[in-house]
C-alpha cells in the first residue's frame, strides 16, 4: 500500500464476523444488543507517525502494524484504496490492542 497515514491515523481492514446459524439455518439473536453490534474488530494496516504533545515531544502511537484491535462500531471513516475497504481511524478511537 502507497498512502501513508499522517499524525495519530490508523489505516485498518475491518475483520468481519458472520452471524452464527443454527444448524437449520435459522438465525436467533440472543438478546437486541450484541457485542458485535457495539464493537469491531480489524487489522492494523498502516500507522502514522504519531503525535506531538503541547510540549512539542514527540508521541509514539499504541498500536503497530500486524496488531488485532477493537473500536466502536461507528468509529473512524470508510475509504477505499486499491480497490479494498478500510476503515481510517484516529488512535484515540482504538479501544483495546488484542
Amino acid at each position: 500500500m502507497k498512502a501513508n497515514p499522517t499524525y495519530d491515523k490508523i489505516i485498518v481492514e475491518e475483520i468481519v464476523v458472520e452471524k452464527e446459524d443454527t444448524v437449520n439455518g435459522i438465525y436467533i439473536p440472543t438478546n437486541s444488543t450484541t457485542l458485535n453490534d457495539s464493537f469491531k474488530k480489524g487489522t492494523v494496516v498502516k500507522c502514522g507517525p504519531g503525535r506531538q504533545n503541547s510540549d512539542g515531544n514527540h508521541v509514539p502511537m499504541c498500536c503497530k502494524e500486524g496488531d488485532e484491535i477493537m473500536f466502536g462500531a461507528h468509529a473512524g471513516q470508510q475509504i477505499k484504496l486499491e480497490d479494498n475497504d478500510y476503515v481510517l481511524l484516529s488512535e484515540q478511537e482504538v479501544l483495546i490492542v488484542l
